[in-house]
């Protein structure tokens, strides 16, 4: 995490947590390639809730920011068609993962 705080601003990330630095934990997390539909698969696995000092999650997050649609949004008549989702199940699945943090 320091070495955020030593280099130049480069996107939107190192923005987003300086006002956070020192104050609250931050958990950064990025799947390449992935989508709404695979990320529900592992969401319980990647953010666990807690059952007492096993290191998962104990409170609710005060924030989240969540980026998804690229890859939802690929072609189905391309050769990334294994990652396209239609919109209304990338609206359910955006809803569904929100709704995991509540």
């Amino acid at each position: 995490m320091i070495s955020w705080i030593t280099t130049p601003v480069i996107g939107d990330t190192p923005a987003m947590l300086e006002p956070w630095a020192r104050g609250a934990d931050v958990v950064l997390r990025g799947y390449s390639g992935y989508n709404t539909r695979w990320v529900l698969k592992v969401l319980d696995r990647v953010f666990p809730v807690s059952q007492g000092g096993d290191g998962g999650t104990e409170t609710a997050p005060i924030a989240l920011t969540v980026f998804f649609g690229a890859n939802d949004a690929c072609l189905p008549n391309r050769c990334s068609a294994f990652q396209h989702v239609p919109l209304h199940e990338y609206k359910e699945n955006i809803g569904s993962t929100v709704s995991f943090f509540k």
